[in-house]
């Protein structure tokens, strides 16, 4: 995601409140972790997530494919999968780690 360095830069780094990032629009899939280090004392206190999905780029359009994100305050996560209603299919790619995984739900204050 070198692309997004000044948006990185520019925003999230400045910001304390930025947890995550969803991206789209570049025919890839991708996720990263950054650490930010907020107050200067050299230790990272905040990581952010960040998700891109496009499948468009894919054959046929992508064949329908979108992530979806399901919430759990309850067990603080975020499930992630990819899923196709064209197919009714989830996972587009077959090693299914790529686009099946769960985030820590880290929420601002808590």
């Amino acid at each position: 995601m070198e692309q997004d360095a000044e948006l990185m830069r520019g925003v999230i780094a400045r910001h304390p409140n930025v947890r995550y990032v969803l991206c789209g629009h570049m025919h890839t899939l991708q996720r990263e972790t950054q650490f930010f280090d907020d107050n200067g004392d050299g230790t990272p206190e905040r990581s952010v997530q960040a998700i891109m999905a496009d499948y468009q780029g894919f054959d046929h359009g992508g064949e329908g494919y979108i992530v979806l994100l399901t919430f759990d305050p309850e067990q603080r996560e975020i499930r992630v999968t990819s899923y196709s209603p064209v197919h009714d299919d989830y996972n587009f790619y077959g090693d299914a780690s790529q686009e099946t995984y769960t985030l820590p739900l880290d929420v601002v204050g808590n």
